[in-house]
């Protein structure tokens, strides 16, 4: 019942996210020097962008609504929320928005050199259109968090060497009470300082 209420207020901040982006530009070249990023939201056939072509990467994960991406060569994909969608540097292509109001998308762009790097070292999937399991995704998280209890995070006092990054409170095991128990240094890194794997 508890994840069925997060999933819920999860979409209701979706639903009333406006757009919140932001674009930098290193050196003169923009095609080369961009980087971006933020959420857009497009609520109108408007917003769609057709016969569309830019000179930098461009990446974008839907997080509401649906629409159609249509390749330069005429091949179709319906897009909903939870694809992953890439706008090649120089690649003519069409992103209509079902105009529905529900269209939030999550960007990154980046410069041709860098998208070049991106692509040669394996970091970007090789079509354009990608499925993310978004309700699969949220399940597991919410399923793992919950493995893992309520988490504190603490803060040294003045210019003291951090020792406890975190501590949790793990939930009652057969009776035993709840335990809590520290993560940073004195365990070493990845593992509870009491010898709890992570």
């Amino acid at each position: 019942m508890q994840e069925k209420l997060e999933r819920e207020e999860l979409g209701g901040k979706i639903h009333t996210m406006e757009s919140d982006v932001s674009y930098r530009c290193i050196g003169e070249d923009f095609d080369e020097g961009v980087v971006a990023c933020g959420f857009m939201r497009k609520r109108t056939r408007g917003r769609s962008q057709i016969d569309f072509q830019i000179g930098y990467y461009s990446g974008f994960f839907l997080l509401g609504g649906s629409g159609l991406y249509v390749m330069g060569d005429g091949r179709e994909f319906p897009i909903r929320a939870g694809d992953f969608v890439q706008r090649l540097p120089g690649e003519m292509h069409s992103t209509y928005v079902e105009p529905d109001g529900e269209w939030l998308e999550f960007f990154v762009s980046f410069g041709r050199e860098r998208y070049q790097v991106m692509k040669k070292l394996g970091l970007l999937p090789e079509t354009r259109v990608n499925r993310c399991p978004v309700e699969d995704m949220l399940e597991d998280c919410a399923v793992h968090l919950g493995r893992l209890g309520t988490w504190h995070i603490a803060r040294p006092a003045g210019n003291a060497a951090p020792r406890t990054v975190a501590t949790r409170t793990s939930p009652s095991r057969a009776g035993n009470g709840a335990k809590k128990r520290a993560y940073g240094e004195g365990g070493g890194a990845g593992s509870w300082a009491y010898g709890e794997p992570f």
